[in-house]
């Protein structure tokens, strides 16, 4: 009889702490994340809403973001990134290309977003607009290969 109250009981214990750890809001779980990552990086801006992790921030390289999203997509309660994160010039010295040739590439390229403009000055391409994530993802690479001494990116990921 004893065995079946403790067995009842453990029962009971291991399932009201799984009812108690899933009944944690969304908000919450935002909020731990974001308090994780902000840890992780603390130079690095992030804001997490229903679990999709906004980062903003200057880092050295392009290999430098794609560390910290790697890292970042491990921590509990991360579905999804959008990187507003900016390159620093300071270490990648190249040759940019002038303006005009940044201007014909940049509007092949942004012919297939139509919800995107992008505006060109000394070598640097200003993004406003709207985007989805996945064109996001889709356009960003592209963009990297004009070589722009930098890309601000402005736009509002929808």
């Amino acid at each position: 009889m004893k065995l079946i109250k403790i067995t009842i009981a453990i029962i009971v214990a291991t399932t009201s702490g799984i009812a108690i750890s899933s009944c944690q809001t969304q908000a919450e779980k935002d909020f731990a994340a974001k308090s994780r990552i902000e840890t992780l990086f603390p130079d690095i801006n992030v804001d997490v809403k229903e679990g999709i992790a906004t980062i903003n921030g200057m880092l050295d390289s392009e290999a430098a973001v794609d560390s910290v999203k790697t890292v970042i997509k491990s921590v509990k309660g991360i579905d999804a990134i959008v990187d507003k994160c900016c390159i620093s010039m300071t270490t990648n010295f190249k040759t940019y290309k002038p303006d005009q040739n940044l201007i014909t590439q940049s509007a092949s390229i942004l012919r297939d977003y139509p919800g995107v403009i992008a505006s060109i000055k000394d070598g640097v391409i200003d993004l406003k607009g709207e985007i989805t994530i996945g064109d996001w993802i889709r356009l960003k690479p592209k963009l990297y290969t004009l070589e722009a001494r930098k890309i601000n990116n402005n736009l509002a990921i929808k």
